[in-house]
């Protein structure tokens, strides 16, 4: 539930379609322009309308190292890519999975609703992925190499050849339906 001068709201598609217009092809969210109804006085209408309508809605956040657009409605925030879905689909996502890995890249065809699990399995590599493959790691004189699967981590084996070590996780990651974009260096 959403409160704004004693008048509730909970966001809907009705209402986030009455509030916001999206571009599918480009991901962006505009504000439309509101009506008087949404406000306790005329000047907070003709204020609001003046300062924000047709223009893009939100803000950058950083979450970590990946950036997201966040849109404040009501008083309450909202990241744009579940507000795209939700305008399209006209129902809430789980988990949205940006395709290409980049948060502020809200394009339709960027978008996908997956589950936790499945969003885990496209996941830029980490900073501190010392091999450039994520999964195999240097342990000893041996290249270790280990995969979450639905069981949790799984330990697939220790190998001598660091060119074998790649190839075992990433038939792992074939046979556990990672997305082809794993382990890939997160866009600018």
């Amino acid at each position: 539930m959403i409160e704004e001068n004693n008048i509730t709201h909970e966001l809907t598609y009705e209402m986030a379609n009455k509030l916001l217009n999206v571009n599918y092809e480009t991901g962006e969210l505009t504000w439309k322009k509101r009506s008087i109804s949404l406000f306790e006085y005329k000047r907070d209408y003709v204020r609001w309308n003046n300062n924000h309508s047709n223009k893009i809605a939100g803000t950058i956040l950083k979450r970590g190292r990946t950036k997201y657009r966040r849109i404040k409605i009501f008083n309450r925030n909202y990241l744009a890519h579940r507000l795209v879905w939700l305008l399209k689909h006209k129902k809430w996502p789980n988990t949205i999975d940006h395709i290409n890995g980049n948060g502020v890249d809200n394009r339709l065809s960027n978008l996908r609703d997956v589950t936790h699990k499945e969003n885990q399995k496209n996941r830029r590599r980490s900073i501190n992925c010392s091999t450039g493959i994520m999964g195999v790691r240097f342990s000893g004189r041996k290249w270790t190499v280990s995969i979450a699967s639905d069981k949790g981590k799984s330990y697939i084996g220790t190998y001598s050849d660091f060119f074998e070590a790649c190839c075992i996780r990433k038939s792992a990651e074939n046979k556990y339906n990672y997305h082809p974009n794993h382990g890939t260096v997160k866009p600018l």
